[in-house]
């Protein structure tokens, strides 16, 4: 299996957070990373939203956080199209 096309630029191998428990990231890298990206979180919400809306200390396993903050973006972003439909039908 193809590693994780963020792989290289995750902030969280990076973060302080993996000095001080190398093992919990060493299995989060090879289970998400090198393995099954797809069920990671901070993949989840650089995909569908862009790499800076990843809470920096977000976990891959903290899918259900992902898809919150993944769900609330494209609702303003359907907000924001059904209001800028609004406002060009007035100037009709």
């Amino acid at each position: 299996m193809k590693h994780c096309d963020f792989y290289e630029n995750c902030e969280l191998f990076s973060a302080d957070q993996s000095i001080h428990m190398p093992k919990l990231f060493s299995m989060f890298r090879e289970r998400y990373c090198l393995g099954g990206h797809d069920q990671c979180a901070r993949y989840h919400v650089t995909r569908y939203a862009g790499k800076q809306y990843v809470p920096s200390f977000m976990l891959p396993t903290q899918m259900e956080w992902a898809e919150m903050i993944v769900k609330e973006l494209k609702d303003e972003q359907a907000n924001a199209g059904i209001r800028q439909t609004s406002s060009s039908l007035t100037t009709l």
